[in-house]
């Protein structure tokens, strides 16, 4: 059976497992200052995680998985942080729906049908994730969303990130092949540091 919270306060859940489910694997409805840590929520037959109407509640260090619907849902619940989690296989990694000022830190999104939608949220703030090998794209065009450095290691780098001072620690390959630039016609790269040869096309 799931675990069900509802209408509590300062409820902290670590170092457990849930698993193999029918439906969701936690629900936790109307809740102020829930924790989630280091847990493994995953084989669920609906949603791993479930978050309605909770309010600053943190979610950190899960391994999140193989979960038939999202990994975790966000729903109409405020100043929600979801960091440092692991999902993978999941149909949704991660759904901000009606929620408002969610924080969406530092997780790994692997091999999920989608890693996560903000598309329905409100002032969310997406930094530093890492999304790896999903299926399809990212989500990101809700209102007043802060996106910093997300970076797709076997997909796309987003564009327009507004960062400074950013190292690079993977590999960057674009999503399709001769297709985009480094720079433009009007914004020119400085100088170009390489350690071997390498092919140039100047056409």
């Amino acid at each position: 059976f799931p675990v069900t919270i509802t209408r509590a306060e300062n409820i902290k859940m670590s170092n457990c497992y849930l698993e193999s489910n029918t439906g969701d694997g936690a629900d936790v409805f109307n809740n102020d200052r829930f924790e989630m840590t280091g847990c493994y929520v995953w084989n669920n037959g609906v949603k791993g995680i479930q978050m309605q109407s909770s309010d600053f509640g943190t979610v950190t260090g899960n391994i999140i998985k193989n979960n038939v619907a999202q990994g975790i849902s966000v729903n109409s619940g405020t100043y929600n942080v979801i960091v440092g989690n692991v999902f993978q296989n999941n149909t949704l990694a991660a759904e901000l729906m009606s929620s408002n000022y969610t924080t969406l830190v530092g997780n790994t999104f692997q091999n999920n049908t989608r890693a996560y939608n903000n598309s329905a949220a409100i002032n969310s703030t997406i930094i530093g994730n890492t999304d790896y090998n999903n299926a399809n794209p990212s989500e990101d065009a809700g209102t007043g969303t802060t996106l910093i450095s997300t970076a797709n290691v076997q997909s796309k780098i987003k564009t327009e990130l507004n960062v400074s001072n950013t190292l690079i620690t993977q590999t960057i390959i674009p999503d399709a092949n001769n297709t985009y630039d480094l720079g433009s016609t009007t914004r020119y790269w400085r100088d170009l540091y390489l350690s071997n040869p390498t092919y140039r096309d100047w056409e």
